[in-house]
């Protein structure tokens, strides 16, 4: 039996037990005692909201901390984007864009407008291609430190949602100056960009090239010697290379398992100078400890930003154990 289908039949057989009083209101699950004793629950888990604007219900069956099955239902509420956009212009169409995921809007831009522009065979002026490229990797960077301080707030870690949306912060006055906006951005257009990037952007990068690296240092300083986020974290939902292909996966997720991306493969936008290199480290190795070097160093501006007051000092459950 799916999980929805026992959620049902309990709720008919709750409701059949108010009215008659003669039958009982065990959960009602295939084989819910397990040969090693432990019972099985059905549960909800939402409606909700998971910051998507889209509410999501699953119904899970557990045995204890392990999810046997999951079973999403959707439709509880329908944006209408689609529709929207079809009422639109192409221009106009690109604002709804920025709805679809607001934390990483300029992507969203920018795969919409690279469809319109397929379609009318249109030419983009090389500058406003590598200036698409930029910002979209702002973008994607701006969503992915969303993901890791949520996620490891979720797990306890709560100076990693202080660091990441420090980083964040920057990108986002990035933003503001190209474009006058921070989180919706509509900076896209059809045919190329609203206008060029001002000169105080390119100092804004510059600074931030600088040292986004060893900022990113300091998350890995703060979780992967986190027993609590490894054990949560290590070796969950690992997908192997036929399931990748089978359920299309893409991005990040596509790379932990060790397969290459097209941006590996193809020029990005047609521009052959431009080609990314991803890490492909195995998952065994993607939340491994900090060289010694490289840790110290990250220590060293903590401990700094602790002291002149900036962020809170790392939490005792976050140090490293002392032999």
């Amino acid at each position: 039996m799916a999980p929805v289908e026992a959620m049902q039949a309990r709720g008919d057989l709750q409701q059949a037990s108010t009215l008659t009083k003669r039958f009982s209101t065990e959960i009602l699950v295939d084989n819910d005692i397990v040969p090693g004793g432990s019972e099985r629950m059905v549960i909800n888990m939402g409606p909700q909201h998971p910051s998507t604007h889209g509410v999501l219900r699953l119904v899970m069956e557990l045995d204890g901390e392990t999810i046997v099955k999951c079973e999403p239902v959707i439709g509880y509420l329908h944006t209408g984007m689609e529709k929207t956009m079809q009422s639109k212009l192409y221009q106009q169409a690109i604002v709804v864009t920025d709805r679809f995921d607001y934390t990483n809007t300029m992507g969203n831009n920018l795969v919409y407008c690279l469809a319109v522009e397929k379609l009318l065979g249109a030419e983009i002026p090389e500058r406003a291609q590598v200036l698409r490229v930029i910002m979209a990797e702002l973008s994607r960077l701006a969503a992915h430190m969303v993901w890791l301080g949520t996620h490891a707030l979720d797990l306890g870690a709560m100076t990693v949602l202080f660091y990441c949306f420090r980083e964040r912060e920057m990108i986002l006055d990035m933003f503001d100056s190209v474009c006058g906006a921070r989180l919706t951005a509509s900076y896209m257009r059809v045919g190329g960009l609203v206008a060029d990037a001002p000169p105080e952007f390119i100092e804004q990068l510059t600074a931030f090239l600088k040292i986004i690296d060893s900022r990113i240092d300091e998350y890995a300083y703060l979780l992967s010697e986190n027993e609590i986020f490894l054990n949560r974290t290590r070796g969950i939902g690992a997908l192997t290379q036929e399931e990748i292909i089978d359920f299309g996966v893409s991005g990040p997720c596509a790379r932990g398992g060790n397969r290459v991306g097209r941006a590996q493969i193809e020029p990005v936008f047609g521009l052959p100078e431009l080609r990314f290199r991803y890490s492909r480290w195995r998952a065994r190795r993607c939340l491994r400890p900090l060289s010694g070097a490289r840790r110290r160093n990250a220590a060293k501006r903590a401990n700094l930003e602790a002291s002149s007051g900036q962020l809170a000092r790392r939490p005792d459950s976050l140090r490293r154990p002392q032999n």
